[in-house]
């Protein structure tokens, strides 16, 4: 799941017009309901974690990214916002920003693949390697 396939930001870029215009509103309404049941990441062979786009200090275990009720839309600020926001960045330290200019650093990073057992996440269209 991506970070355009919330309400907003579908309705924001398009999607929106073209059910509307191809379809009808209840047609949006419908994958609007779908998206936000599809969960925000998948953990391949509980070793890779692929993310929208990052972490979050709101989520340190991976039975966190579990639990996430659904269906789910996306928030300002919080755990789905990190996760579909947030960037790696190897010159910073920790965590620095909140909501859609969030950055986590390497060892922010480091803390999350040793705690969880993992060796690397993908984040989009990047590969975060431990």
């Amino acid at each position: 799941r991506g970070r355009h396939e919330f309400g907003g930001m579908s309705v924001r870029y398009g999607f929106y017009d073209e059910c509307k215009r191809n379809f009808n509103i209840i047609t949006f309404k419908a994958f609007l309901n779908v998206f936000n049941s599809m969960p925000i990441c998948a953990l391949l062979q509980d070793r890779i974690l692929c993310v929208p786009s990052g972490l979050s200090p709101h989520v340190r275990s991976i039975d966190q990214l579990r639990s996430m009720e659904k269906p789910t839309d996306s928030e300002p600020s919080g755990a789905v916002c990190d996760l579909l926001w947030s960037k790696f960045d190897p010159d910073t330290t920790g965590w620095s920003g909140c909501g859609l200019v969030s950055e986590f650093g390497c060892d922010f990073l480091d803390e999350f693949l040793t705690k969880n057992k993992l060796e690397m996440i993908i984040c989009s269209d990047r590969l975060t390697q431990y």
